[in-house]
Formats: structure tokens, sequence, C-alpha cells
């Protein structure tokens, strides 16, 4: 007899408790996906392509913005006399300071 009472209150809980919790969860599920397929459908008829495409960042600096200064070479026609020795690296070689630049202001277009 305890038997068949303890099986019919194991049937009731399954019936009346887990199984329609087991049901909701199956379909908010369903439905989960099926949202989040109607949007991905939606964005990519909005914009074909986008999601293959990565975006590039946006340049922090216009290029319109800046100086820009025009360059010339210039040819040294000076040639060393002294031979250089290459074996004797701990002595740095100086240099005369430059002096032959001249400055121009750059006019605002």
């Amino acid at each position: 007899m305890s038997f068949f009472i303890a099986l019919i209150i194991i049937m009731l809980v399954w019936f009346f408790i887990l199984a329609p919790f087991i049901r909701l969860i199956r379909i908010s599920r369903q439905w989960r996906n099926t949202f989040a397929d109607a949007t991905r459908r939606a964005r990519e008829t909005r914009n074909p392509g986008a999601e293959r495409k990565p975006k590039r960042p946006k340049k922090k600096i216009d290029h319109n913005v800046g100086e820009y200064v025009d360059f010339t070479e210039t040819v040294d026609d000076r040639t060393d006399t002294a031979p250089r020795n290459d074996s004797d690296n701990s002595a740095a070689e100086t240099e005369s300071q430059i002096v032959d630049v001249s400055w121009e202001d750059i006019l605002e277009k």
C-alpha cells in the first residue's frame, strides 16, 4: 500500500511540477533562438555584407590638418681626406654644427 502511495506522489510531482518546468525551459530556448535568428536576418537585409567586412578605425587626425614642408636634396661636395679607422669604435666622430640652412615661412592657403 505504501508503495502505491509513493508511486502516486512521484507521478503527481512529475506531472504538475517537473514536466511543466522542463517544457517551459524548452519553449523559452526556442523563443530566444527564434528572436536571435530574426534579428540576424533583419540586420543582414539592412546591411548586406556588414558582418563580413571588419570596420576600419577612424583616423584620429584629419589629413587636411598640419603643416607640410617641401624638402630639397642637397649634395655634399666635400670629401673626407682622413682615412677611417674601423677598429676604434669607442671614439665618437664629431661633426660641425649645421649652418647652411635657410628658413622660409609657409604661406597659408
